[in-house]
């Protein structure tokens, strides 16, 4: 078969499938069989939207605590955590004030 005869035979081929009837009349039970299809796939995908929502707040609070921690342990490895400089409002740890033989006697 040469070129112009194959589209020739492609061109009768999809004519066939315009042609044919198309069906007008629906049937209840089709109308609810597609209503719940589209209603499960569109309740899997707010679900799985829901999901991922959440877990991405999760995930947010997860990455600003290593933060903070992060933040502590650079202060700590430079030297430069202590009450002063924290300007917190306790009373500063004074190793002498406890000696080890009281804690030895307990």
């Amino acid at each position: 078969m040469r070129k112009p005869e194959r589209g020739a035979a492609l061109i009768d081929h999809l004519a066939g499938y315009c042609s044919a009837p198309i069906k007008t009349e629906c049937h209840h039970s089709d109308i609810m069989e597609t209503r719940e299809v589209v209603q499960s796939s569109w309740n899997l995908t707010f679900g799985n939207l829901a999901d991922v929502f959440i877990n991405a707040k999760i995930n947010l609070a997860a990455a600003e605590r290593d933060l903070v921690l992060a933040s502590y342990a650079i202060l700590q490895a430079m030297g430069r955590i202590s009450v002063e400089r924290l300007g917190r409002q306790m009373a500063r740890y004074e190793p002498s004030s406890y000696p080890i033989s009281s804690l030895r006697s307990r």
